[in-house]
């Protein structure tokens, strides 16, 4: 039984960990460094009367779709493109790789899906997060997701400085701590405040 295993090439510590728990369990893991198509890895779909064969090789190994039996969904990230390309048509090839990956992915529907690509879209989406906290009964703090100042300031303001600011998506790639950070410089807040 193959267990597809989708990941990016700096993700090392839990993917290896699940790679090595698959194959004691009998399992054959097949890692799938989504940032290396399409230079490194090769897709292919082939459609005649017989049907669809999707076909994906990476690192000398082969397999084809109908041979995976799960996908583990850890990560899906951007193409790495040659340096080569021209900057006029950069935009434009990680939106074909990104719709050529999606569409041999969407081949694994037969496979157990650990989560589904849809699925983990919507649970990435912060603003979905927080209302089905809430429509859940917990309790989440007063939240503002803008890009006007003036409503950062008043907001600011308002909370006399007892906020915190995140990103609705990730910057870095690694585990070791290597890739690009946000640093936020918070003001004290005047006296203790509930957030709730």
């Amino acid at each position: 039984m193959i267990v597809l295993l989708l990941t990016h090439s700096a993700d090392h510590f839990t993917v290896d960990r699940v790679a090595e728990a698959l194959s004691r369990q009998g399992a054959r893991p097949f890692r799938l460094d989504t940032d290396r198509f399409p230079q490194k890895v090769r897709l292919s779909t082939h459609i005649n009367g017989a049907g669809l064969c999707h076909l994906v090789e990476d690192c000398g190994q082969s397999i084809a779709v109908d041979e995976v039996r799960a996908v583990w969904m850890r990560k899906i990230w951007t193409p790495q493109l040659g340096e080569n390309l021209k900057p006029q048509f950069r935009e434009a090839c990680v939106r074909e790789s990104l719709a050529t990956l999606e569409g041999f992915l969407d081949g694994l529907g037969a496979a157990h899906w650990v989560d589904s690509l849809p699925k983990i879209r919507q649970a990435g989406n912060k603003l979905y997060q927080l209302r089905v906290a809430k429509s859940v009964g917990l309790r989440i703090p007063r939240t503002l997701v803008t890009n006007d100042p003036n409503q950062v300031r008043a907001f600011f303001r308002e909370l006399e400085g007892a906020v915190v600011a995140k990103l609705l998506t990730v910057l870095s790639t690694s585990m070791e701590g290597s890739g690009p950070f946000v640093y936020l410089k918070l003001g004290q807040p005047k006296s203790p405040k509930r957030l709730a």
